[in-house]
């Protein structure tokens, strides 16, 4: 049967506060990586940052008695976890080695334009503005690639492999049965996601011997204002506006990050880059105009595009 795509208000307070956090929070998360990714060994970051946040927020879940999850959600929580929490930021922080952090930004753009392409090939409909904004967002990362040297070339592949990652997580968050409560779902998927991390550290044999203050603040705002206050935003976000929506993140992330790394860390810009970042930016635009149209979708299975099953 054909289905609507339900268009969310996005003046809902709620909504707003939790878009101001994602939007904010993880656009100048971009800067704590960078202060991290020469003194902390990826792995090991994404283990002990999810242990100290999902610890905290399942406790609080336990304590204030919320809906508990069954086990099949704990299982979809496990899978969307590891790649959203484990998989992407390891990428991201190797990545980030070679690439200034505005432009690690700039490429997570893509994410919402690979959340259309996923969603369209398992059979959900997209508008032709979204598939408009999707050509243009890859002109766009095709011609960043392009001014790219060599190392930087090696960077872009492991970010467009954290971007890859965010997006499957993204469309298996709004189609899998997650925890119906987002502090719950959130804690659920953090825990799985510092497992992996610790596991993998102790098997590559990650280390740190010291680390400057500089990168204990870095770690301090990541486990803290990042992974409690961003993800249970996004987490939210995903169930009440749908994942494309949701990822809307990533056309903000990119200005802020890049006047961060321009204020604090002296980044400068070419006008290759400039003009790259504007087409990138176009492009997601684009897809998210398509997204709020309120138009009807080819039949799937029981999914709507902007519906949500997590939390």
């Amino acid at each position: 049967m054909t289905v609507l795509i339900k268009t969310r208000s996005l003046l809902n307070p709620r909504l707003l506060l939790a878009l101001l956090c994602v939007y904010v929070i993880w656009g100048s998360s971009y800067l704590a990586f960078s202060q991290l990714a020469d003194e902390f060994p990826p792995l090991l970051l994404v283990g002990t940052r999810n242990l100290v946040a999902g610890g905290l927020l399942l406790l609080y879940a336990h304590f204030t008695a919320r809906e508990r999850a069954s086990a099949v959600q704990w299982r979809n929580a496990a899978l969307v976890g590891f790649l959203m929490m484990a998989v992407a930021p390891a990428f991201l922080m190797a990545g980030m080695r070679y690439i200034d952090s505005g432009f690690a930004a700039v490429i997570f753009a893509a994410v919402p334009i690979m959340v259309c392409v996923l969603m369209a090939g398992m059979g959900q409909w997209a508008t032709k503005a979204q598939w408009a904004g999707t050509f243009v967002g890859i002109f766009g990362l095709l011609l960043m690639q392009h001014g790219f040297n060599g190392q930087q070339q090696e960077g872009l592949w492991w970010m467009f492999g954290a971007v890859l990652s965010c997006a499957v997580a993204a469309v298996l968050g709004d189609r899998l049965d997650m925890p119906k409560d987002v502090v719950v779902s959130t804690g659920a998927q953090m825990l799985v996601a510092s497992s992996v991390g610790l596991v993998g550290a102790v098997a590559l044999g990650e280390s740190i011997d010291t680390l400057s203050n500089k990168a204990i603040m870095a770690w301090l705002y990541l486990t803290f204002f990042v992974s409690i206050g961003g993800y249970v935003s996004y987490a939210y976000l995903v169930e009440r506006s749908g994942p494309i929506a949701a990822n809307s993140y990533a056309y903000v992330n990119p200005p802020i990050a890049l006047l961060a790394g321009s204020w604090f860390l002296g980044e400068t810009l070419s006008r290759r880059e400039v003009m790259a970042t504007t087409i990138v930016l176009i492009g997601a635009l684009i897809v998210l105009s398509g997204q709020l149209s309120k138009k009807s979708s080819k039949p799937t299975r029981g999914k709507t595009l902007g519906s949500s099953a997590a939390a």
